[in-house]
């Protein structure tokens, strides 16, 4: 079994001067990366996503890259992930470890800057 690590990345889009900022659900992204298996003839590495800790909802054909990102995450919400290794006889691994994170909430910023000027007579 290999091990599945996970860099959790966060993307922020930037803001001009001025312009408030949009908050946005879906900011992060998770980077995930794994050894090769040891299996000659290894074709495809499948990752598999879900918002439950061994249920998979989403697989992903990673091909033979032995990393990849997954962006569009929900602030807020947990990500299991797991990989396969499949050869070149359609035979597949059994899944890797499981790696999760959480997807970062930021802060939103205080409310709208007021100035308040005083005379003194």
């Amino acid at each position: 079994m290999r091990k599945l690590t996970l860099t959790f990345a966060l993307l922020l889009t930037g803001v001009l001067w001025g312009q408030q900022p949009v908050p946005s659900p879906a900011q992060s992204a998770a980077i995930l990366s794994w050894g090769a298996s040891p299996t000659p003839g290894v074709m495809v590495y499948t990752l598999y996503q879900g918002i439950s800790s061994g249920v998979y909802s989403t697989s992903i054909n990673c091909g033979t890259n032995l990393s990849w990102s997954v962006s569009n995450l929900v602030r807020g919400t947990t990500y299991y992930f797991a990989v396969t290794a499949t050869d070149t006889n359609s035979l597949t691994s059994p899944y890797s470890n499981e790696a999760s994170t959480t997807a970062a909430v930021i802060p939103m910023p205080p409310g709208d800057l007021q100035i308040t000027i005083k005379i003194n007579l």
